[in-house]
């Protein structure tokens, strides 16, 4: 499962001459372009960013979807505007989905190491993944039925994340646990 919720906005690189017809105005094109072009748009704000990324991961190319999740969380979001000249913070549910998005790359990135028998890639990975989803959740992820039960993620499942969720889940419930729920 991947977290959106977003319309992608992305700012276009020139394309080859080749190529000037094909317009990337949404994900099946973004795919499109990337096959034909061998080059993807610029994203020009966190949430174009995180649209590629998950073009990207339903193609099932992780490893390139990886640094738009990234990037997503350094471009403008649409949060607050705190000043007038710089431009708009990223929101909590654009970090939330960038960092659950990367955990998720890291979990199949994992997974892709293990196939390979390359138990360090995968032990880095699995580290990687673990501290994106700990981002995700300071950032407000609270869906621990989705965390525990995305295929993605399956990877990172063990004690540590067991730890990781369970620290949260109990942070969530607040002063009264769940007594009126």
């Amino acid at each position: 499962m991947r977290v959106s919720g977003m319309q992608p906005r992305v700012a276009q690189r020139p394309l080859p001459r080749s190529t000037l017809t094909i317009q990337p105005k949404d994900r099946k094109n973004i795919k499109r372009v990337k096959h034909v072009a061998g080059a993807l748009p610029e994203p020009s704000d966190a949430r174009g960013a995180i649209s590629i990324g998950l073009s990207l991961t339903d193609a099932g190319d992780y490893a390139t979807a990886l640094p738009y999740f990234e990037q997503a969380l350094e471009l403008p979001g649409t949060g607050l505007k705190r000043f007038r000249d710089k431009p708009n913070l990223i929101s909590n549910g654009e970090k939330m989905a960038a960092l659950y998005n990367i955990a998720c790359c890291q979990s199949q990135m994992a997974k892709m190491a293990a196939a390979e028998n390359d138990d360090e890639r995968k032990e880095e990975c699995i580290a990687n993944g673990l501290v994106a989803l700990a981002g995700a959740l300071e950032a407000g992820m609270e869906d621990y039925a989705t965390l525990r039960g995305d295929a993605d993620l399956d990877m990172l499942r063990g004690e540590k994340f067991d730890r990781l969720t369970g620290a949260f889940e109990k942070k969530s419930r607040g002063l009264f646990g769940n007594l009126f729920q």
